[in-house]
């Protein structure tokens, strides 16, 4: 006889099996997604990664689509090139005015299209962890799958930012899922477009391609008698993919093989980035810990160990891949969380399937679940509101421009990492280095001339060490500068040895809150914590200011001034490059001529090529 509790149950069940209910509940959890992932970091501060989501895009619009630049695979960069363009064609701007304002003086609009298109990325991503998970445990446990990595701060926390990251695990997560359904349905067709989605998976960022490993599980598990004949085609489409998405890896290898052999040194083998743990224990105990959840992370383990034997082919296919993005985070020896991110959508499927294997009553499941959502649920909203603050760097900033307001002279005691943004010749210079490899002197010299005709550019600021020789503490003679120092776990302090910090009256403290009792990702420049919000209000380093004296009495330019005298300088060489010694001449006299300190203004390699330009013409 069927009791009320035995009906709600089985109309429950088929409520959870409708395929209406199914498409609603996902339609909710992408909404959830989308709202804790929107890129709410203010566009006026960056990641440091998102700086080749400026140069290098840009570098496209030059007709050159060789970015000149192997770190990342080229995917990405094309798919934000082409969203820039768009917006291009609808701003009605010229297109060198465009690109000189967002390569010199501020990308922001475009940054935050690039990070939109990450976070888009990002809740699709969450919506291929419902469809494994469905898959592997039914449409119940595919929700609960999807709902808990909308809440992984591990996923969340790279979601916000212009970066590779995030958009390859889209790829590499759908490269699962069509292996899973290759074992499934025994199908050669579904490997094959496993092997697309791994081929994108690593022409968005070269170790997607270890999503390859599921491709390889399901060969081996499906198609026992026929591994190489289902596998050459799936590898073929990978490496055809990859090829067409990324195709200067192979046009300009002798470049693409130097930055690679740069980057397997400094992230494989060089301490540089590394953390004070090992590899092993850092991913457990760090970026897992604090990613996915204490909760997760034991029923996770739970998952692997229950009973393995009984474990399908088709899980099998997830957790061989899972262990292979485990073996190279904990490899690398560098300490970036963001390389375990490919780990927590599958983390997030196998962490469910104890709940689902043991038989244990749905109240009791449902409360464990909850467990498990309440650490990350409760880290993901901290970063949610605490990324929505008021990030300090852009009060200093504020407060800088308030006292300076026509430019001036800035002495930082601590090193590049938190630092408010100003516009300033160090920053055009890195910037400039990227714009030479894709438009050329010439047309970096163009861009200059643009900016030197506008009348609304920001102030421009000279950025001095402590180490400065002239720097004074206590001198009333000199140039008043502004003396900024980071007070973070992650900004080291710079001493000089003029200026003892100690000594110094600062007179304005903007602070994010209690930093030491906060727990940060070991190599980061976010800036917020990964766990100990109690004590945090917003993003940034707490950040002291005051006025110290440099015994330097030469005048600054406005930046328009100052971009006329990069363009002199710039032009000089391409006109001496053209044999025109005469023209050459007179651009190098301009720039001679000004009145500004030019050390102060230009690089080695400009002062190099002004002098010596103008000696041989």
């Amino acid at each position: 006889m069927q009791t009320a509790h035995d009906d709600f149950q089985a109309t429950l069940r088929r409520w959870l099996d409708a395929r209406t209910f199914w498409w609603v509940a996902l339609c909710l959890l992408l909404l959830l997604a989308l709202w804790i992932r929107w890129p709410v970091p203010s566009m006026a501060w960056t990641h440091i990664d998102e700086k080749a989501f400026v140069s290098h895009p840009l570098g496209f619009f030059s007709g050159d689509l060789n970015p000149h630049f192997f770190n990342y695979p080229t995917l990405q960069l094309y798919l934000a090139a082409l969203t820039y363009l768009g917006y291009w064609l609808s701003t009605g701007e010229e297109l060198l005015d465009f690109v000189a304002w967002r390569t010199f003086i501020d990308a922001s609009d475009i940054l935050l299209l690039a990070r939109g298109l990450t976070t888009i990325m990002a809740v699709g991503t969450v919506a291929v962890t419902a469809s494994l998970g469905r898959r592997l445990y039914g449409p119940f446990w595919g929700l609960a799958a999807a709902t808990l990595l909308a809440l992984t701060p591990l996923h969340v926390r790279f979601s916000h930012l212009a970066a590779t990251d995030v958009p390859s695990v889209l790829w590499s997560s759908l490269a699962v899922l069509w292996a899973v359904r290759s074992v499934q349905r025994n199908s050669t067709r579904d490997l094959i477009i496993a092997g697309v989605f791994c081929g994108l998976s690593a022409a968005t960022k070269y170790p997607g391609a270890i999503a390859g490993t599921a491709i390889l599980a399901a060969a081996s598990t499906a198609f026992p008698g026929r591994r190489l004949r289902v596998l050459v085609p799936a590898v073929a489409a990978a490496a055809l993919i990859f090829a067409v998405s990324t195709p200067y890896v192979w046009l300009d290898l002798t470049k693409a093989v130097g930055d690679l052999g740069i980057m397997a040194r400094e992230h494989l083998l060089s301490d540089q980035h590394s953390a004070h743990a090992s590899g092993l224990r850092h991913l457990l105990f760090h970026n897992l810990r604090y990613g996915l959840g204490t909760a997760t992370c034991i029923f996770l383990v739970a998952g692997l160990l229950w009973r393995p034997q009984r474990m399908t082919a088709a899980e099998g296919v997830v957790v061989a891949t899972l262990i292979a993005f485990a073996v190279f985070a904990a490899a690398a020896s560098s300490a970036f969380m963001r390389y375990a991110v490919p780990m927590a959508p599958l983390a997030a499927v196998m962490a469910l399937r104890v709940l689902k294997m043991v038989a244990i009553p749905r109240p009791l499941a449902a409360g464990l679940f909850l467990i498990m959502l309440a650490e990350p649920g409760h880290a993901s909203w901290r970063m949610h509101t605490i990324l929505e603050s008021h990030d300090t760097r852009i009060e200093a900033r504020a407060v800088i421009e308030s006292g300076l307001p026509q430019g001036g002279r800035v002495v930082h005691f601590s090193s590049g990492n938190g630092r408010p943004h100003l516009l300033s010749p160090d920053f055009v210079a890195r910037r400039a280095f990227r714009s030479v490899a894709s438009y050329g002197l010439a047309g970096v010299a163009d861009l200059y001339d643009r900016l030197a005709r506008r009348t609304d550019l920001p102030p421009l600021y000279i950025i001095y060490p402590p180490t400065f020789k002239q720097l004074r503490a206590d001198d009333s003679s000199g140039t008043v500068a502004v003396a900024c120092l980071l007070d973070h776990p992650l900004c080291r302090a710079e001493a000089g040895p003029a200026v003892d910090t100690s000594a110094i009256d600062w007179y304005r403290e903007i602070r994010a809150g209690d930093v030491s009792g906060a727990i940060f990702d070991p190599v980061d420049w976010y800036l917020v914590p990964v766990a100990g919000f109690d004590d945090i209000r917003r993003s940034g380093p707490n950040i002291r200011l005051s006025s110290v004296r440099l015994a330097v009495t030469e005048p600054i330019p406005v930046a328009a001034s100052y971009f006329q005298l990069l363009a002199d300088v710039t032009q000089g060489a391409v006109q001496r490059q053209q044999d025109n010694p005469l023209q050459a001449l007179r651009h190098y006299e301009a720039a001679l001529t000004t009145p500004y300190q030019l050390r102060e203004l230009l690089p080695v390699s400009d002062l190099t090529r002004l002098y010596y330009g103008a000696g041989a013409a």
